[in-house]
């Protein structure tokens, strides 16, 4: 097992235990600088391999209104 497999592995147990991330380490002879380094890291790729998705939704009263947005650089988008 490669120590990212081994870390993940980590996290996971830790998540579920609902232990601190002092006492997991404790509990399982690890430091907690670098364990907190590896809930960092990982908390960082976390939403990169997730699909992108729109949520769809309705509104019981809409109402009319424009919308603009502007960004920086200029480019103004509007919506009616």
């Amino acid at each position: 097992m490669s120590k990212k497999e081994e870390m993940s592995a980590h996290l996971a147990a830790w998540k579920e235990s609902g232990l601190t991330q002092k006492a997991y380490c404790e509990l399982h002879s690890i430091k907690v600088p670098t364990f907190s380094y590896w809930v960092t890291k990982f908390r960082g790729k976390k939403n990169i391999d997730l699909p992108a998705q729109f949520i769809p939704f309705s509104l019981s009263n809409p109402v009319e209104q424009k919308i603009t947005v502007e960004y920086p650089n200029g480019v103004k988008v509007n919506t009616s």
